[in-house]
């Protein structure tokens, strides 16, 4: 398997674990593969991040949307 494939497929499980999508096991798997590739780790900060800025997007466009009824 070409490594950029091997990349995707990672990206993928990284994907599933911010999601909380991944059991126990393959979070601890998903580690082992997370701490020997400083790419990876780039990547699930990025993730995470950008899931954050997301979630508080919408947390803050609920709030103005509560606060300010349309009539």
């Amino acid at each position: 398997m070409s490594e950029n494939r091997i990349n995707k497929d990672l990206e993928e499980k990284i994907d599933l674990y911010i999601n909380g999508q991944l059991s126990q096991e393959e979070v601890d798997e998903l580690w082992v593969e997370l701490i020997q590739d400083d790419y990876l780790i780039d990547y699930l900060k990025t993730v995470a991040n950008t899931k954050a800025v997301i979630e508080s997007g919408r947390s803050k466009a609920k709030n103005i949307s509560l606060q300010n009824p349309v009539k």
